[in-house]
């Protein structure tokens, strides 16, 4: 009940009270010896942490969580996938690839083939970030094929962009026009118009440079909507999109004088 109750206060935005139902909850699971519920709300007070920027004290959460998973004697791939996330994000996939390595390996087992799909496209990631440029292809290549069978569209989207990083790097710029042409062919089907170009070129330069980048403003259009959006990108350092704004009033106000602007 307080694991449940702390997800719902997380999810109203009262982060305080959350937490404490979460830590709560985590005392009472290793009470009562129940790894599996215990690993579960560790992932989620990870979630909290990393949410806030305590990125230490995220990691420790996720990797106590695999330690109660492996008690448990279940996988989580929540966990696994968040871990990697985090070591990527930190600048560390040398440790990312072992949880991702383990996703991979779960996913294969399920037999549940988007899930898969993006976990090969996560560690595919990882793999071209440690020099494995093969390895990264191949990972690539199965996990958009799978992807493409029918997962999300915001799924598929954001692996080929993804991909479309490495091939920036690689001069690949062939197969970097083929995917711009199919993020603009699958963009309507994912609710959305994204310039796929101009961010392709944003993510890789905050990837490459290892910084956080702020791109906007710039004019965006949406299919099946005649106005005009004002939109800004966070980029982040590695390379992910980590919160897009869109405004379609620009500047208005009235001055003290009462001159409208």
């Amino acid at each position: 009940v307080r694991a449940s109750r702390g997800r719902l206060l997380a999810t109203l935005g009262r982060r305080d009270e959350a937490e404490e139902e979460m830590h709560l909850a985590v005392s009472a699971f290793e009470e009562a010896g129940d790894h599996g519920a215990l690993a579960g709300v560790l992932n989620d007070l990870a979630i909290e942490y990393l949410q806030q920027g305590q990125l230490g004290g995220g990691k420790a959460l996720l990797r106590r969580g695999m330690e109660a998973s492996q008690l448990a004697g279940t996988t989580m791939p929540s966990l696994l996938l968040n871990l990697g996330i985090l070591e990527t994000f930190l600048g560390r996939p040398d440790l990312a690839e072992e949880p991702l390595s383990n996703l991979v390996a779960a996913q294969r087992r399920s037999n549940d083939r988007a899930p898969l799909g993006q976990a090969l496209c996560v560690l595919a990631h990882v793999l071209f970030d440690l020099g494995r440029s093969d390895e990264a292809e191949r990972a690539y290549g199965e996990g958009l094929g799978l992807l493409r069978e029918g997962a999300d569209p915001l799924v598929l989207r954001s692996a080929l962009e993804a991909r479309s990083l490495m091939d920036v790097e690689r001069g690949r710029w062939d197969r970097v026009a083929e995917t711009l042409v199919e993020l603009e062919t699958r963009a309507p089907g994912a609710g959305e118009y994204n310039p796929a170009g101009w961010l392709a070129r944003l993510r890789a330069l905050a990837r490459r440079l290892r910084v956080r980048i702020l791109g906007g403003t710039f004019a965006e259009s949406m299919p099946n909507d005649a106005r005009v959006y004002n939109t800004s990108v966070l980029v982040s350092p590695a390379g992910e999109i980590e919160a897009v704004y869109r405004k379609i009033h620009l500047f208005d106000i009235v001055a003290p004088d009462g001159h409208p602007y």
